[in-house]
């Protein structure tokens, strides 16, 4: 059910309680309105599955590859500060952020198409190629060389 113009025009409380959420200024019925409300809660569930999901340790083998991505995480580091009192406020995270930036080379690997990044003489990091194109690599493994001078792929995830 929607309101007509006579009824919006003739009534002020309508005009001034019974406003839409998402459209200001704009009287709606009380359907409307509770489907308004439904709708909303519909959108914040779904985004909060979304990060749910998308924060999951293994969201890399379920997924699109919208995953939060910590780059190459080293055990010894948090990604957070262990006691809250002791964390930088938010503007001062913003100053310190550093950004790596770095250009990937093609490589392929057994028929399958990837990204190295050189991390050392001996050593380097494989990348998704989809998840590098789109901005966010994801860490597939290392191509090392071992003692015997041998090309060895060590697996991550």
């Amino acid at each position: 059910m929607k309101l007509t113009k006579q009824q919006i025009d003739s009534d002020v409380e309508l005009k001034r309680k019974d406003l839409s959420k998402t459209e200001p200024k704009v009287p709606v019925t009380s359907d409307q309105l509770l489907f308004e409300i439904s709708e909303i809660k519909a959108n914040l569930s779904k985004q909060l599955t979304d990060a749910i999901k998308e924060s999951s340790f293994d969201c890399f083998i379920y997924s699109n590859g919208n995953c939060v991505n910590f780059g190459d995480p080293k055990s010894d580091k948090f990604a957070y500060v262990p006691d809250y009192e002791k964390q930088q406020n938010d503007s001062t995270v913003v100053t310190n952020k550093k950004t790596d930036e770095w250009t990937g080379k093609p490589i392929s690997i057994a028929g399958v198409d990837y990204v190295y990044r050189r991390m050392a003489r001996d050593v380097l990091n494989i990348y998704d190629k989809e998840s590098y194109l789109k901005g966010n690599p994801v860490l597939i493994g290392t191509y090392e060389t071992n003692e015997r001078g041998e090309r060895v792929f060590k697996q991550v995830i």
